[in-house]
């Protein structure tokens, strides 16, 4: 597993950058994390970005150093 460098970052209270994506492709995801921000958002809440979606575009993202986050639809344990 990779180190969490957005993590770390925050932890030194050193700024992180990143953006929200809301499109639901792999291929924008492989586009925007090769932008050089630290982290990437997939908003699943509010847009149509199933877990099989979501699973492809952090696949996309693998070869960047990105950190991939999600924003989940919903909070039921």
């Amino acid at each position: 597993m990779r180190a969490n460098h957005v993590r770390r970052r925050l932890a030194a209270g050193q700024a992180s950058i990143g953006t929200w994506l809301a499109l639901p492709s792999p291929e924008a995801a492989e586009y925007v994390s090769r932008l050089g921000f630290d982290w990437l958002v997939v908003d699943s809440e509010h847009n149509a970005v199933d877990i099989r979606t979501l699973a492809q575009m952090f696949g996309a993202m693998g070869a960047t150093s990105t950190a991939p986050m999600v924003r989940i639809p919903w909070n039921d344990p």
